[in-house]
């Protein structure tokens, strides 16, 4: 994989089969081991019949379906054309998990498909409910949790909640250098952080938490800063959260 997909600002698609739960056999990755950072950010179907054109594929064909959800999005909100940290963060939070290979975990991150695959209809409805938080950070000293949301919750073992939180920002650039600051998002129910609650992939600008709630209360979504803040410019990063049973 090369660029510009390989730029962290830059949304990066791959491609499922068909059938949108395994990876097309020409959707590149990138392992984070040379280059420290998980591509894609997602995927979505590239493989499809078109009426009038006959069986074609390539993420050239997944890659205008995200586009088209987000073209949908702004069309309804017009102010997230200023926040695309805001969209990716949406994108992730509800995006489909796929089953595969658990080597190519990275804290709920996947290597090969990244957040997992597109769903319009979750990505759309998270839009409208508007279940984000944005928070500016410029790296004051001594502030963790730099970020705190709760989100009261009904939830039993015969009825479990299906919870996906995701966090994005922006990478800052200093002489032409990315600068990335590595911030943790972490998941409390009644005040215990849940097991598997933490999203610290260490790798770009993208953390995400999946899990299931089996006991009511109320969630808090927590982000905090590893290590030192650098940069010139404030980091503005997106909080996104969705729930469903």
């Amino acid at each position: 994989m090369g660029a510009p997909a390989l730029a962290n600002n830059v949304i990066t698609v791959g491609a499922t089969t068909i059938s949108g739960d395994v990876l097309a056999w020409y959707s590149v990755y990138e392992e984070p081991v040379a280059i420290p950072r998980l591509k894609p950010n997602l995927v979505a179907v590239g493989n499809m019949n078109i009426p009038n054109s006959g069986y074609n594929y390539g993420t050239s064909l997944a890659a205008p379906l995200v586009t088209g959800a987000i073209a949908l999005a702004m069309q309804h909100t017009p102010v997230l054309r200023l926040f695309p940290e805001k969209i990716m963060s949406i994108l992730s939070a509800t995006s489909n998990s796929i089953p595969f290979n658990p080597d190519f975990e990275t804290n709920h991150l996947n290597d090969m498909y990244g957040s997992g695959l597109l769903d319009i209809e979750k990505f759309i409805e998270n839009v409208i409910v508007n279940h984000t938080v944005l928070h500016t950070y410029s790296g004051i000293p001594n502030t963790n949790p730099i970020l705190s949301y709760e989100v009261p919750i009904s939830a039993s073992v015969q009825s479990p909640l299906y919870l996906s939180v995701a966090l994005n920002w922006l990478t800052d650039v200093v002489a032409g250098n990315p600068v990335i600051n590595n911030y943790d998002l972490k998941v409390y129910l009644n005040d215990i952080l849940l097991t598997n609650g933490t999203g610290s992939s260490t790798y770009g600008n993208s953390e995400l938490v999946r899990l299931i709630i089996e006991s009511s209360g109320t969630l808090r979504f927590e982000v905090r800063i590893v290590g030192d803040y650098s940069g010139l410019r404030p980091d503005l990063m997106a909080l996104t959260w969705h729930i469903h049973s």
